[in-house]
C-alpha cells in the first residue's frame, strides 16, 4: 500500500497469505463473488441517489434547461422559415398574394421617401451654397466699408487740422 502527498511518499507493506497452489474454480468463485458485491453496491448507490431529495436549486436547473431548450427549438424552427421566405423572395415567387403585394407597396414607398430624401439635400446643399455666397459677399461689403470709414476718419483728421490752423491765423492780433 502506497499514501503519496505532496512531499510524501510511504510504503506500508501489506502481509499476503501465501497460497501455494491456486485452483480455476476458486479464482473464478473469488471472482464471481466479487461482481456480486460490485453490482450489490452500485444498486444501493442508485437506490441512495433515488432517496436523496434533489437540491430545489437542481430542480430550478432542469426547468430553465427544459425551458432554453424549447426556446431553441422555436427559435431554430422561426430561423428556418424565415430562411424560407428569403428565399423564395429571392428566387421571385413570394408565399402569398398579399406579402408580394405589400412588398411592391413597401417597396413604392421606400423609393418614394429616397427620391424625396434626394430632394431635400440636393434643396439644403444649394441652400448652403447661395448662403457661403451671401456670407462672401456680405464680407466684401464689411472690408469695403471699413475701408471707407479708415479713409473717411483720416480725411475728417486732416480737415480738423486745417480748421484749427485756419482759426488761428483767424484771430485778429495775429499777423502772419
Amino acid at each position: 500500500l502506497t499514501y503519496q502527498a505532496e512531499f510524501d511518499k510511504v510504503h506500508y507493506p501489506l502481509q499476503l497469505a501465501a497460497v501455494e497452489q491456486l485452483d480455476l474454480a476458486t479464482l473464478q468463485a473469488t471472482v464471481a463473488k466479487l461482481r456480486d458485491e460490485l453490482q450489490e453496491t452500485r444498486a444501493a448507490l442508485k437506490a441512495e441517489r433515488e432517496k436523496r431529495p434533489s437540491a430545489d436549486g437542481d430542480s430550478r436547473l432542469r426547468a430553465e434547461n427544459e425551458a432554453l431548450q424549447q426556446a431553441v427549438t422555436m427559435a431554430t424552427s422561426e430561423v428556418e422559415r424565415l430562411r424560407g421566405d428569403v428565399a423564395s423572395m429571392r428566387s421571385g415567387r413570394p408565399g402569398t398574394g398579399s406579402d408580394s403585394q405589400e412588398v411592391k407597396v413597401l417597396r413604392q414607398a421606400a423609393s418614394k421617401h429616397q427620391a424625396e430624401i434626394k430632394a431635400a439635400r440636393l434643396g439644403a446643399q444649394k441652400q448652403a451654397a447661395e448662403s457661403k455666397k451671401e456670407v462672401e459677399r456680405l464680407a466684401r461689403e464689411l472690408t469695403a466699408a471699413r475701408n471707407s470709414e479708415r479713409r473717411l476718419k483720416t480725411q475728417v483728421e486732416r480737415m480738423e487740422r486745417e480748421l484749427a490752423d485756419l482759426r488761428v491765423r483767424a484771430r485778429p492780433g495775429s499777423n502772419r
